[in-house]
């Protein structure tokens, strides 16, 4: 600014050694000196013998300190303080401060946790909200340009109630929701700092992933991610509320609802088909809120439904009904016509029980009991079920722990040929000789080994042990034979069952030809593609297979047309000559089975009668107690040594 004559009350020399930006103005309004930081701000070379009000927009010339914007820069707000020199004089003093220059200064004189913790810095006027400045993170946070934000109210961005009244306190913590430019939800944690009676400050930070990340923490303790339903944790919750606030005793009722053959689903048509079906069950069961119905996802394919004020038990069986009927129809997956059926299990408060708890469980208890009689179908508890199912689960435990402790054995039935009386296969059959209770029979755990899917690793321990023990009397010098394993339908249909098969028999060093197995009608009807698929990759290794058990499951002429199979076994009920549609059924098995080249063989053969006529009927081979009951190798080896199975 050029040299200035003095004026009163300061000089030139003065006003250029000040760091602040000040002018010097008369009574009117005119300019009469001032510094260069001055003239920087007003982005003039020299404003002195100009008005001050064609710098500054709506200034009064009263001691004040005011908030007005720069006539020609854009949104370029300034704080100007007015004071006078002296009582009597006509100059005043007119102090400029741009105000983006003081967020950074703002920053620096607050505490620690607002200079660290916040990254955004917003300037608004506090009388209308209307935004003077903004910095590049809350630009970029709420999508807009620092010219769009700036034409904005601190109140676009927060649509929440905002703090607009004067602040007793110098800052005000908030966790706000956030509107972007696009519409976008974001968190916000937001100190308001109340600069002077005219500026208001906001510091802000984004935490709407920590939000989102603690939502989903919260949502994923009390809900089901894939259905969506309520969790095992939060029935519980809502079942003890329930219980404790049912003043007026009304029927409270629990039905424990689990799909019917799901593993098997899992294990034939892939996990993401599982998780499919479970999702549209779950869908099916949302047909059933209601205000006094609550529905949540119990674990697996087990879901669970509370109701209150039931008015009796005709009521909960035709609910129970309902829900069986809902599931009556196929539900298509992939192109899959998946038929899946529920068994129910019911307690009801107070009768079976007075805590969460225990409804739950005797629920689960009769959903078991159900399920072992008849599936697609429901049972009220009994106290007797709680006694049985506390007797299934002991048991299961000691199975686990029996074959851990080598009490599990392989006993050998022999299959003998009708013709040469000559013993050509075994039969392996698993015992469990358990150290005081001796041997337990096997309808007793292996429907609970199939059940907990523990069958697979017990009939990979048959499959070894049954393929060891054939090498061994084949090493020994006993003419060979073929020994016969019955699979599970698990076994059967898990992934990597054939390389299992292939590894076992290099383990073991047994030819494929010398092992036979053995599946049942039921498991050969269940998925026919991947059946199929499986029977000829075994007939390719070597390894022949026989159907169990026939007639007693979905017998049909395309099982035997269709599957290579090389041998198939009458059942035993058959074997009951007392009745005489038992020997015309069997004289039909065996006819048709020469007609398709397979070989047949009589299971349970018992008497002599019986033996007399399979022979007259030409069937191939028996196996029964006619010949011998199912023995321990070591008195196996006896028998062939007997019967002259050495060989030469």
């Amino acid at each position: 600014m050029p040299e200035q004559v003095e004026v009163f009350p300061m000089t030139q020399q003065m006003l250029d050694q000040l760091s602040d930006a000040v002018l010097i103005i008369d009574q009117y309004g005119g300019i009469v000196a001032g510094n260069d930081t001055a003239d920087e701000i007003l982005g003039v070379s020299s404003a002195v013998g100009e008005r001050i009000d064609q710098y500054l927009k709506c200034i009064s010339l009263e001691e004040s300190n005011q908030l007005t914007y720069i006539t020609h820069v854009h949104k370029q707000m300034i704080e100007v303080t007015i004071l006078h020199a002296s009582e009597g004089d006509p100059y005043y003093f007119v102090k400029l401060v741009l105000v983006s220059k003081q967020m950074q200064e703002i920053r620096e004189k607050l505490d620690t946790f607002a200079t660290e913790h916040f990254k955004g810095t917003i300037l608004y006027v506090k009388k209308n909200g209307d935004i003077i400045d903004a910095d590049a993170y809350s630009t970029h946070m709420f999508l807009y340009s620092k010219q769009e934000l700036t034409s904005l109210s601190i109140h676009n961005l927060f649509p929440q109630v905002f703090e607009k009244r004067q602040l007793t306190k110098k800052q005000v913590f908030h966790e706000l929701q956030g509107v972007t430019k696009e519409g976008g939800l974001l968190f916000v944690e937001l100190l308001q700092y109340d600069l002077n009676d005219t500026i208001g400050v906001c510091f802000l930070k984004d935490v709407t992933e920590q939000v989102t990340n603690k939502n989903r923490i919260e949502y994923l303790a009390y809900y089901d991610e894939l259905t969506d339903l309520p969790n095992r944790y939060y029935f519980e919750y809502v079942l003890t509320e329930a219980i404790e606030n049912n003043e007026e005793q009304q029927f409270i009722v629990v039905y424990m609802i689990d799909l019917d053959y799901f593993k098997e689903v899992n294990d034939i048509l892939g996990y993401a088909v599982g998780d499919e079906l479970i999702r549209l069950c779950a869908l099916q069961l949302k047909k059933f809120l209601h205000v006094d119905t609550f529905i949540a996802r119990m674990s697996g394919d087990k879901f669970v439904i509370m109701q209150i004020g039931m008015r009796n038990k005709r009521t909960v069986i035709e609910f129970a009904k309902k829900l069986i009927q809902a599931f009556k129809k196929p539900i298509t997956i992939n192109g899959y016509d998946i038929y899946t059926t529920v068994t129910i299990g019911i307690s009801l408060f107070p009768h079976h029980g007075t805590t969460a708890e225990n409804l739950i469980k005797h629920a689960n208890s009769a959903m078991y009991e159900s399920k072992n009689n008849q599936r697609n179908s429901y049972k009220i508890f009994e106290s007797a079920i709680s006694e049985k199912f506390q007797s299934t689960v002991t048991l299961e435990s000691e199975l686990r722990h029996a074959f851990k402790e080598d009490q599990l054995e392989l006993h050998y039935q022999p299959q003998v040929d009708f013709k040469t009386n000559e013993i050509i296969g075994m039969e392996a059959l698993l015992r469990w000789n358990h150290p005081e209770k001796g041997y337990i029979a096997p309808s007793e755990y292996i429907g609970i080994a199939e059940k907990t899917g523990f069958i697979i690793e017990i009939g990979e321990w048959v499959l070894y042990q049954a393929c060891k023990q054939n090498k061994k009397w084949q090493d020994q010098g006993y003419k060979p034979i073929t020994i016969s394993v019955n699979l599970s339908a698990i076994q059967f249909h898990q992934k990597k069952f054939l390389q299992k098969v292939e590894h076992i028999l290099d383990q073991t060093g047994l030819s494929p030809t010398y092992l036979e197995l053995e599946i049942t009608e039921t498991m050969a009807m269940t998925n026919e593609k991947t059946v199929l698929h499986t029977l000829r990759e075994l007939q390719n290794i070597g390894i022949p297979v026989s159907i169990d058990d026939f007639g007693t499951g979905y017998s049909s002429l395309k099982l035997l047309s269709l599957f290579p199979i090389t041998k198939l076994k009458i059942d035993k009920i058959f074997m009951d000559q007392s009745h005489e549609e038992n020997r015309m059924i069997v004289k039909s098995i065996i006819q048709l089975c020469h007609l398709l080249n397979l070989k047949v063989v009589a299971e349970g053969v018992e008497t002599e009668e019986q033996f007399a006529f399979l022979k007259a009927e030409q069937c191939d081979q028996l196996q029964g107690y006619y010949f011998s009951k199912a023995l321990p190798s070591e008195e196996v080896e006896q028998l062939l040594l007997k019967k002259n199975n050495k060989a030469n």
